[in-house]
Protein backbone atom coordinates (compact mmCIF):
# COMPACT_ATOMS: atom_id res chain seq x y z
CA UNK A 1 0.00 0.00 0.00
CA UNK A 2 2.84 2.11 0.65
CA UNK A 3 4.28 2.32 -3.19
CA UNK A 4 0.27 2.94 -4.50
CA UNK A 5 0.42 6.09 -2.08
CA UNK A 6 3.70 7.01 -3.11
CA UNK A 7 3.18 6.46 -7.26
CA UNK A 8 -0.12 8.31 -6.58
CA UNK A 9 1.67 11.38 -4.96
CA UNK A 10 4.16 10.81 -7.42
CA UNK A 11 1.70 11.25 -10.23
CA UNK A 12 -0.11 13.85 -8.97
CA UNK A 13 3.29 16.18 -8.57
CA UNK A 14 3.61 15.07 -12.10
CA UNK A 15 0.32 16.86 -13.46
CA UNK A 16 1.44 19.64 -11.01
CA UNK A 17 4.77 19.95 -12.51
CA UNK A 18 3.14 19.63 -16.13
CA UNK A 19 -0.13 22.52 -15.46
CA UNK A 20 3.10 24.55 -14.14
CA UNK A 21 4.92 24.15 -16.90
CA UNK A 22 2.01 24.72 -19.84
CA UNK A 23 0.92 27.93 -18.09
CA UNK A 24 4.91 29.45 -17.82
CA UNK A 25 5.10 28.41 -21.95
CA UNK A 26 1.58 30.60 -22.19
CA UNK A 27 2.72 33.68 -20.19
CA UNK A 28 6.08 33.30 -22.46
CA UNK A 29 4.15 33.71 -25.34
CA UNK A 30 2.05 36.51 -23.94
CA UNK A 31 5.08 38.69 -22.72
CA UNK A 32 7.03 37.76 -26.30
CA UNK A 33 3.46 39.25 -27.77
CA UNK A 34 3.35 42.15 -26.20
CA UNK A 35 6.81 43.27 -26.66
CA UNK A 36 6.07 42.60 -30.25
CA UNK A 37 3.16 45.22 -30.02
CA UNK A 38 5.61 47.32 -28.07
CA UNK A 39 8.25 47.41 -30.76
CA UNK A 40 6.19 48.30 -33.47
CA UNK A 41 4.24 51.13 -31.46
CA UNK A 42 7.82 52.34 -31.28
CA UNK A 43 8.74 52.59 -34.59
CA UNK A 44 5.39 53.85 -36.02
CA UNK A 45 5.74 56.68 -33.35
CA UNK A 46 9.62 57.41 -34.64
CA UNK A 47 7.98 57.12 -37.81
CA UNK A 48 6.02 59.68 -37.60
CA UNK A 49 8.49 62.22 -35.74
CA UNK A 50 11.12 61.97 -38.06
CA UNK A 51 8.35 63.03 -40.85
CA UNK A 52 8.08 66.95 -40.75
CA UNK A 53 5.26 68.48 -42.94
CA UNK A 54 6.01 72.63 -43.81
CA UNK A 55 3.35 75.08 -43.67
CA UNK A 56 2.83 75.03 -47.12
CA UNK A 57 2.68 71.40 -47.29
CA UNK A 58 -0.34 72.17 -44.42
CA UNK A 59 -2.05 74.68 -46.55
CA UNK A 60 -2.15 72.62 -49.59
CA UNK A 61 -3.89 70.36 -47.43
CA UNK A 62 -5.77 72.73 -46.17
CA UNK A 63 -7.31 73.88 -49.92
CA UNK A 64 -7.62 70.64 -51.29
CA UNK A 65 -9.83 69.48 -48.02
CA UNK A 66 -12.13 72.84 -48.23
CA UNK A 67 -12.22 72.26 -51.67
CA UNK A 68 -13.85 69.54 -51.44
CA UNK A 69 -17.66 68.94 -52.90
CA UNK A 70 -20.55 66.87 -52.23
CA UNK A 71 -19.24 64.21 -54.58
CA UNK A 72 -16.14 63.64 -52.74
CA UNK A 73 -15.23 60.46 -50.65
CA UNK A 74 -16.96 60.11 -46.98
CA UNK A 75 -14.60 60.55 -44.26
CA UNK A 76 -12.71 63.22 -45.05
CA UNK A 77 -12.59 66.25 -43.10
CA UNK A 78 -14.29 69.43 -44.50
CA UNK A 79 -13.49 72.92 -43.12
CA UNK A 80 -16.27 75.09 -42.59
CA UNK A 81 -16.23 78.82 -41.64
CA UNK A 82 -19.14 80.05 -39.09
CA UNK A 83 -20.58 82.87 -39.61
CA UNK A 84 -19.77 86.06 -38.10
CA UNK A 85 -21.81 89.13 -35.99
CA UNK A 86 -21.95 91.21 -39.26
CA UNK A 87 -22.91 88.21 -41.64
CA UNK A 88 -26.03 87.25 -38.95
CA UNK A 89 -27.30 90.93 -38.90
CA UNK A 90 -27.02 91.28 -42.59
CA UNK A 91 -30.48 91.67 -44.64
CA UNK A 92 -30.11 87.80 -45.36
CA UNK A 93 -29.55 86.80 -42.33
CA UNK A 94 -33.03 89.11 -40.75
CA UNK A 95 -35.76 87.75 -39.61
CA UNK A 96 -39.71 88.52 -40.90
CA UNK A 97 -41.86 90.84 -38.44
CA UNK A 98 -43.82 88.91 -36.50
CA UNK A 99 -47.05 90.67 -37.89
CA UNK A 100 -47.71 92.36 -41.21
CA UNK A 101 -47.90 95.95 -40.88
CA UNK A 102 -48.54 98.81 -42.73
CA UNK A 103 -45.91 101.32 -40.70
CA UNK A 104 -43.33 100.76 -38.52
CA UNK A 105 -41.38 103.31 -36.50
CA UNK A 106 -38.33 104.12 -33.90
CA UNK A 107 -38.68 104.15 -30.20
CA UNK A 108 -36.43 104.54 -27.76
CA UNK A 109 -35.79 101.04 -26.72
CA UNK A 110 -37.29 99.21 -30.09
CA UNK A 111 -39.39 99.08 -33.27
CA UNK A 112 -43.24 99.87 -32.90
CA UNK A 113 -45.30 98.03 -35.85
CA UNK A 114 -48.40 98.90 -36.81
CA UNK A 115 -50.86 95.96 -37.79
CA UNK A 116 -52.37 96.41 -40.86
CA UNK A 117 -55.51 94.12 -39.94
CA UNK A 118 -56.38 91.35 -37.06
CA UNK A 119 -54.09 88.50 -37.27
CA UNK A 120 -52.06 86.25 -35.17
CA UNK A 121 -48.15 87.26 -33.53
CA UNK A 122 -46.00 84.55 -34.79
CA UNK A 123 -42.42 83.47 -33.89
CA UNK A 124 -39.61 83.56 -36.05
CA UNK A 125 -37.64 80.30 -35.14
CA UNK A 126 -37.64 77.65 -31.89
CA UNK A 127 -37.81 79.54 -28.89
CA UNK A 128 -38.55 78.96 -25.49
CA UNK A 129 -41.13 81.98 -23.38
CA UNK A 130 -39.03 83.49 -20.92
CA UNK A 131 -42.30 85.87 -19.78
CA UNK A 132 -45.51 85.53 -20.48
CA UNK A 133 -47.52 88.48 -18.43
CA UNK A 134 -50.13 91.14 -19.37
CA UNK A 135 -49.59 91.87 -22.89
CA UNK A 136 -46.23 91.32 -22.63
CA UNK A 137 -44.25 88.41 -24.21
CA UNK A 138 -40.42 87.74 -23.95
CA UNK A 139 -38.70 85.02 -25.97
CA UNK A 140 -35.81 83.29 -25.61
CA UNK A 141 -34.02 81.73 -29.23
CA UNK A 142 -30.93 79.84 -30.08
CA UNK A 143 -27.62 82.04 -29.96
CA UNK A 144 -28.62 84.10 -26.76
CA UNK A 145 -31.16 85.98 -29.04
CA UNK A 146 -34.37 87.44 -26.72
CA UNK A 147 -37.25 89.32 -28.34
CA UNK A 148 -39.84 91.12 -26.34
CA UNK A 149 -43.42 91.93 -27.32
CA UNK A 150 -45.55 94.29 -25.80
CA UNK A 151 -48.53 95.83 -27.39
CA UNK A 152 -52.58 95.63 -27.22
CA UNK A 153 -52.86 91.83 -28.29
CA UNK A 154 -54.71 88.35 -26.73
CA UNK A 155 -51.52 86.26 -25.01
CA UNK A 156 -52.38 82.56 -25.60
CA UNK A 157 -48.72 80.97 -24.90
CA UNK A 158 -47.58 80.74 -20.98
CA UNK A 159 -43.66 80.91 -19.28
CA UNK A 160 -41.85 78.32 -20.11
CA UNK A 161 -43.47 77.02 -23.05
CA UNK A 162 -41.15 75.77 -25.87
CA UNK A 163 -42.57 77.24 -29.53
CA UNK A 164 -41.43 76.52 -33.33
CA UNK A 165 -40.61 78.38 -35.94
CA UNK A 166 -44.45 79.77 -36.92
CA UNK A 167 -46.07 79.34 -33.72
CA UNK A 168 -48.22 82.46 -32.55
CA UNK A 169 -47.87 84.17 -29.14
CA UNK A 170 -51.35 86.07 -29.54
CA UNK A 171 -53.66 87.77 -31.35
CA UNK A 172 -53.82 92.01 -32.45
CA UNK A 173 -56.31 94.11 -33.65
CA UNK A 174 -55.88 96.01 -36.35
CA UNK A 175 -54.32 99.34 -36.18
CA UNK A 176 -52.92 98.34 -32.83
CA UNK A 177 -49.19 98.67 -32.38
CA UNK A 178 -46.80 96.18 -30.92
CA UNK A 179 -43.32 97.25 -29.77
CA UNK A 180 -40.54 94.67 -30.47
CA UNK A 181 -37.18 94.97 -27.99
CA UNK A 182 -34.23 92.61 -28.91
CA UNK A 183 -30.85 91.97 -27.02
CA UNK A 184 -28.25 89.86 -27.68
CA UNK A 185 -26.37 88.26 -24.54
CA UNK A 186 -28.38 90.52 -22.31
CA UNK A 187 -27.19 93.71 -24.06
CA UNK A 188 -30.33 95.57 -26.20
CA UNK A 189 -29.82 95.57 -29.56
CA UNK A 190 -31.63 97.82 -32.54
CA UNK A 191 -34.20 95.26 -33.89
CA UNK A 192 -33.75 96.60 -37.51
CA UNK A 193 -30.67 94.58 -37.35
CA UNK A 194 -32.87 91.44 -36.25
CA UNK A 195 -35.92 92.15 -38.54
CA UNK A 196 -36.49 93.21 -41.99
CA UNK A 197 -38.35 96.29 -41.81
CA UNK A 198 -39.28 98.59 -44.25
Amino acid sequence: MRKMKATAFTTENSNKKRTYNKNLGLYAKLIACTAACVLVLVAKIADENNSLVTDVELGAQYQSVAGMNENDELGKLQFVELPGILEVFSPSYKQKLPIKSRETTQNDNGITVISDMEQYVSVFGDCRVKKAEGNTVELVFDGDVEVSYTGDMSVSVEEGQRLKEGDTIGKIAAGEGLKIETKLSGRPVNPREVFLTD
